[in-house]
């Protein structure tokens, strides 16, 4: 399975340049079909505060990126066992992908 991390103010569209060129890169390389388009797996319910170009904020500290964020409901039991891709356009601390590891270990 395939899915993108979210921008810090995702619309939750799957229409992010990140998500399209995710979908276009797993639908060439991948036969795995269980992401779907325009159901992103993880899902942006408040924006979170931008900390990239002066924002501030502790870039270490995953609070407010696990305040923020969850699991689309439409894979609800549908990711347990799986293998899962997760893509971001950034990694610097490995705050996001410490969080995403975390929302989807709740579903093994």
């Amino acid at each position: 399975m395939w899915g993108v991390y979210p921008s810090s103010s995702s619309s939750n569209t799957d229409e992010e340049v990140l998500s399209d060129f995710t979908h276009r890169l797993r639908t060439t390389v991948s036969r795995v079909h269980y992401s779907k388009r325009g159901e992103p797996l993880f899902v942006r319910h408040t924006p979170s505060s931008k900390r990239t170009k002066g924002g501030g904020g502790d870039r270490t500290d995953p609070t407010e990126q696990i305040k923020t964020i969850h699991i689309n409901p439409f894979y609800q039991g549908k990711i347990k066992g799986k293998n899962v891709v997760v893509v971001d356009d950034c990694t610097s601390y490995g705050v996001s992908f410490g969080v995403a590891a975390a929302l989807l270990g709740r579903h093994r």
